[in-house]
């Protein structure tokens, strides 16, 4: 099985291409038909140096096939958005395949594997997350929260490493997906045991306890995983849309009570007021985005790439 070309690895900026990525850049045709500068520079250099293990193990030809494969995805409307999922603990095995998936349901969204290296403590260890928790004196902290707290992932940590991972990458959103639960501050008060939340551009997710959510939904768990990251992203997308009390499995339910969200990874749909507060763009994709999660099948054989 081919490598998926919907890959973007990560190289801190400064570092010099290597001669397979040189190559990639100049390889005669597989630039000639692409215009569009906002799709240059970062952009460009980093799906260079994404092919290379490609190049390695495929040859030329499967670098030219890939970077063609998706410049046309990124051509089949006006606007595409370049979104990244990065694992980041979650340990999502199958994230390729429901990419790929995805990716070819619609096109206003272009999804991609990122590779980053994780810094190191990125992720605080539970007497730090304790200790954060118990800055905010205006709370009252029971054991219960003090238990909670403890598996959970402090989401400012994330934000501005991953908004320079994302800018180097030329990405227009970043999602970071966690093995943990998510927490964080706004308006000066904390949250935590979020399924999901953003800042801008950086997104996350947590998989805390997912695999187990989708074996009751009898799903796969990267669909499950896909399904919430889309929920964020269309969230961010449309900014009249706002997580809502539960309903009956509606894309944006709050899901206060986390094995409610068994019901969404089942058959997730998108209630007809959260349908009309998206932009008129993003609605034909949304609907296409969760008849990709509700049909997927990771026993299928993907697409390879011709």
């Amino acid at each position: 099985m081919s490598p998926s070309p919907y890959t973007l690895v990560y190289r801190a900026r400064g570092r010099d291409a290597s001669p397979n990525e040189r190559r990639v850049i100049v390889e005669p045709g597989l630039l000639e038909n692409f215009h569009g500068g906002a799709l240059q520079g970062a952009f460009i250099g980093a799906l260079a140096g994404s092919i290379t293990s490609a190049i390695a193990t495929q040859g030329g030809p499967f670098a030219g096939a890939g970077v063609a494969r998706v410049f046309a995805d990124l051509k089949r409307a006006p606007r595409v958005q370049r979104v990244g999922l990065w694992d980041i603990g979650a340990r999502v095995a199958r994230l390729p395949a429901i990419i790929e998936r995805l990716n070819a349901s619609q096109p206003k969204i272009t999804l991609f594997h990122v590779h980053a290296p994780v810094p190191a403590g990125l992720v605080r260890s539970a007497p730090d997350m304790i200790a954060w928790l118990e800055g905010f004196q205006k709370y009252r902290i029971s054991k219960a929260d003090r238990e909670e707290i403890q598996d959970n992932f402090l989401v400012q940590d994330f934000y501005a490493h991953a908004d320079r991972v994302r800018r180097e990458l030329g990405l227009d959103y970043l999602i970071g997906i966690s093995g943990l639960m998510l927490a964080g501050e706004e308006d000066r008060q904390p949250y935590w045991n979020y399924f999901a939340t953003g800042s801008d551009r950086t997104l996350m997710v947590s998989a805390y306890n997912l695999a187990t959510y989708a074996q009751k939904a009898n799903r796969p768990y990267e669909a499950a995983v896909a399904g919430i990251a889309v929920s964020i992203l269309l969230a961010t997308l449309n900014p009249k849309i706002e997580y809502h009390p539960d309903t009956r499995g509606c894309l944006f339910d709050f899901n206060a009570e986390r094995a409610s969200i068994v019901k969404a990874l089942r058959d997730p749909h998108i209630d007809h007021d959260c349908l009309r507060a998206l932009f008129p763009a993003y609605r034909e994709s949304a609907i296409a985005l969760l008849d990709a999660l509700r049909e997927y099948d990771p026993a299928e054989p993907r697409v390879e790439n011709a």
